[in-house]
């Protein structure tokens, strides 16, 4: 089904925070495309603006600012999660966790 990142890309990451994040969120989105999904709910997180001032509440129009490597990888689902509505229809929800 689809274009899936390669077997062996995905064996060089396993155990990563890339194979989690990075390979499996591109997989599900293109993989839900294919089977005609409509709309897809992603789990963001407030890693992903996580080194904006706590003195100030983050807004969506704020820039993305993570602060681990969890945060870039949680960016980039949200880009891609972005890319998939826009050029695919899909519909996406991107709902942010707070986490201590």
């Amino acid at each position: 089904m689809g274009s899936s990142i390669s077997a062996a890309t995905q064996s060089k990451a396993r155990g990563t925070p890339f194979s989690a994040n990075i390979v499996g969120c591109y997989n599900l989105f293109e993989q839900a495309r294919h089977a005609g999904v409509k709309r897809i709910v992603f789990a963001s997180s407030n890693h992903v603006t996580g080194f904006h001032p706590r003195t100030r509440m983050v807004g969506a129009d704020d820039r993305v600012l993570p602060y681990s490597r969890y945060g870039v990888n949680k960016a980039f689902g949200e880009a891609l999660g972005a890319m998939y509505a826009h050029k695919h229809g899909m519909g996406v929800f991107q709902r942010a966790t707070l986490t201590p």
